[in-house]
């Protein structure tokens, strides 16, 4: 049995992507309800994409940065939290990697972008990362 991989990008611009055999098979931006996470929707979406197959969730290791503001750290958290949350409730194993990590691995030379076509570049790799880093 394959596993999904889930790949989230935590913050509200931010996105959830799902791969599945090496191919993208769902995608999207944080769900928002205002300025918060929606998270009976959010836990909703990911456990219909999932259809109670294995999976494996990877999620950036954060924390507050120098220079930003506190309100901004503080809701960065929450959304991190939040998708802690909903991950684990769900049952889903979950494994946090570092920007410098992923950055070096994924990104070397370029820029971050949070798009979505970024994000989809970047998790199509997700799955041999995290064969690499965590021998799944």
């Amino acid at each position: 049995m394959s596993k999904i991989y889930v790949g989230i990008d935590p913050g509200q611009s931010g996105g959830i992507a799902f791969i599945k055999d090496e191919k993208v098979i769902a995608l999207t931006p944080m769900i928002l309800a205002g300025k918060f996470i929606d998270v009976r929707k959010t836990a909703k979406y990911i456990n219909d994409i999932l259809n109670f197959e294995n999976a494996i969730a990877c999620i950036e290791f954060v924390h507050a940065m120098p220079k930003q503001g506190v309100s901004s750290s503080f809701k960065f958290g929450f959304v991190t939290g939040t998708m802690h949350g909903i991950i684990g409730t769900l049952g889903i194993s979950l494994h946090m990697v570092t920007p410098q990590k992923w950055k070096k691995e994924i990104l070397e030379g370029t820029a971050k972008d949070k798009n979505l076509r970024q994000l989809v570049y970047l998790l199509t790799f997700l799955r041999e990362f995290l064969f690499s880093i965590f021998e799944v």
